[in-house]
Parts: structure tokens; C-alpha cells; sequence
């Protein structure tokens, strides 16, 4: 079976609604064969497995989480015989609520004329 990977390396600390990029690598004790790997993004979806790749080529996947929370991004590969590796180790990821824009900004923008005193106070 194929060594374990090394846990995906990508941005720990992230925003809902953007995609995001991990990548990993690993090696097989038979270098002549591909490998294949999968994903798990800690939100229940996977990447499904992805590939073939050479032993040792660093594999780039990526993911979009569509809300907040904390999740524990994992890999593992595969060979063509499907034999399949450990799950590397965990990365965390971050991915924190965007509050909605303030009500005052808001206002300031929809109506830029209304409120001149509390424009000038509130530095808009």
C-alpha cells in the first residue's frame, strides 16, 4: 500500500463561499505505480478519488465550504491495485462567519444624501 500523505498544506484560517486549494504528496514501495487520492474536507463531501499521479508528485485539490464552522481536512491515496494508505494527518481549517455590512453602513450607502450630520460623524 502507499505511504501515508502528508496532511494537506492550504489555508487554515478562510471565508464561506471561497474555494480553497490543499495539496499533498506521498510514495509507493513500488515506484513504478500510480496513485490516486481522496479528499475529505470534514463536512461530510470528499474529492472523490482523483488522479493517476507518479509517486512523489504533489497533488493539488480543491474546496468551497458553504458555512461556518471548523473542519478537519484529511487525505489518503491509493494504488492501482487499490490498495489505500492511512489518512495523513489532520489539518484544521477555520472557516468564520462574514456578519452581514452593519445597518448604519447600509444606510449610509443606499442613501448617501439623507444623513449629512451622521455621515460627518461617522467618517463616511
Amino acid at each position: 500500500a502507499p505511504a501515508k500523505p502528508s496532511a494537506p498544506e492550504g489555508k487554515k484560517l478562510g471565508k464561506v463561499g471561497r474555494t480553497y486549494s490543499y495539496t499533498t504528496s506521498t510514495t509507493d514501495p513500488d515506484e513504478n505505480e500510480t496513485l490516486y487520492y481522496d479528499f475529505s474536507w470534514g463536512d461530510t463531501q470528499t474529492s472523490g478519488w482523483i488522479g493517476p499521479y507518479a509517486p512523489g508528485v504533489t497533488v493539488t485539490a480543491n474546496h468551497t465550504w458553504s458555512m461556518k464552522g471548523d473542519y478537519t481536512v484529511k487525505v489518503k491515496a491509493k494504488d492501482k491495485y487499490g490498495l489505500e494508505s492511512a489518512w495523513s494527518n489532520a489539518t484544521n481549517v477555520k472557516m468564520p462567519y462574514i456578519p452581514p455590512r452593519p445597518f448604519l453602513t447600509w444606510l449610509l450607502e443606499h442613501f448617501p444624501h439623507a444623513f449629512p450630520l451622521l455621515r460627518a460623524l461617522y467618517g463616511a
